[in-house]
């Protein structure tokens, strides 16, 4: 049994997190626990208490990942090029090119009724 620390950096922001971690549970039972606020990007900043600043991260990288594996699954990515930025308000952006008008409205319909998206994923 041993205490790991792992040094996180999303690619949803420039944040960097150390997290401890026991080798000994098994992963699905693992339990991640921050340590340091390493650095801290500007949107993220006021946040200060490591373990509130892992959770924000966290989320909104769990979020990204989350609705890529749904467009994945509902419109063919491989020849689009797709990219992701979360604005000021932390609201994920999501260019798709190309994408055809049927596509952006799956999509939208897609996000409208989808909690976990809704209000915070917008199509550009």
């Amino acid at each position: 049994m041993a205490i790991k620390i792992t040094r996180w950096s999303p690619d949803t922001c420039p944040c960097v997190i150390d997290y401890e971690w026991n080798d000994a549970v098994p992963q699905e039972a693992r339990v991640h626990v921050a340590n340091a606020i390493i650095e801290a990007c500007a949107a993220h900043a006021a946040v200060t208490v490591p373990a509130a600043h892992l959770a924000l991260v966290l989320e909104e990288n769990q979020r990204k990942n989350i609705f890529n594996g749904d467009l994945a699954g509902r419109i063919d990515l491989s020849t689009r090029i797709v990219n992701y930025v979360y604005d000021a308000a932390r609201i994920l952006l999501v260019r798709i090119e190309p994408l055809t008008g049927p596509e952006r409205a799956l999509l939208l319909s897609r996000i409208a009724n989808d909690t976990r998206f809704a209000g915070r994923v917008v199509i550009l």
